[in-house]
């Protein structure tokens, strides 16, 4: 089976990746959670609302998350090949 050693990626995450990694999954988890609840609140009651703004913040994160955690591997790939390189 082909790993990231084979494919000619890096063999081992950093402890950056994977924390963001985890981290990602939590705020998925939190904004899935809420949307959830938020058809088990009455329409019309605060808890409502403020379940869709925990919603909409957490996807927002994830969202910046994403963008970070593309950002820190693309830093690390091109890092990789200036180090091969000489």
């Amino acid at each position: 089976m082909a790993n990231a050693a084979t494919m000619g990626g890096p063999a081992r995450f950093s402890r950056w990746q994977i924390r963001l990694h985890w981290l990602t999954l939590l705020l998925v988890a939190i904004a899935y959670g809420a949307i959830e609840a938020k058809g088990l609140v009455p329409k019309g009651a605060p808890a409502r609302d403020l379940l869709k703004l925990v919603h909409f913040n957490a996807g927002a994160l994830v969202g910046a998350l994403m963008l970070l955690r593309l950002g820190l591997r693309a830093c690390e790939f091109f890092a990789a090949q200036v180090h091969e390189s000489s």
